[in-house]
């Protein structure tokens, strides 16, 4: 190999490694977001069926207390109706926003501290 061709060629190497190294960066940090996807909609379904059967619950132990086999259903979605009601009427409210920020700051935190 000739001096021009290894002046010519270290540089071309250079460049070439650090493409690697950038492709291999990209794909370590997509693993890494793809992850934590799976284990977030991990953790919601699993407070979806939690909801869900305390919901259930809930209503069935106001049916047991009223004697009656839908009511405790009916208050069971009014509680979910009030609650919906409530986080409409403040939603564009700051407060509401800063919370969620702040409760979403803490817990990424607690996720990158672990």
């Amino acid at each position: 190999m000739s001096i021009l061709t290894s002046l010519i060629r270290k540089p071309i190497n250079y460049v070439e490694h650090r493409i690697a190294d950038a492709k291999e960066h990209i794909r370590e940090e997509i693993a890494e977001k793809v992850s934590q996807v799976i284990v977030y909609a991990a953790l919601g379904i699993l407070m979806f069926f939690f909801t869900l059967f305390v919901s259930i619950g809930l209503a069935v132990l106001f049916n047991v207390w009223l004697e009656t086999a839908v009511w405790g259903y009916f208050i069971v979605g009014g509680i979910y109706l009030l609650l919906f009601g409530i986080l409409f009427l403040i939603r564009k409210k700051d407060y509401l926003a800063r919370k969620a920020r702040q409760y979403a700051d803490y817990f990424v935190k607690g996720i990158y501290r672990a």
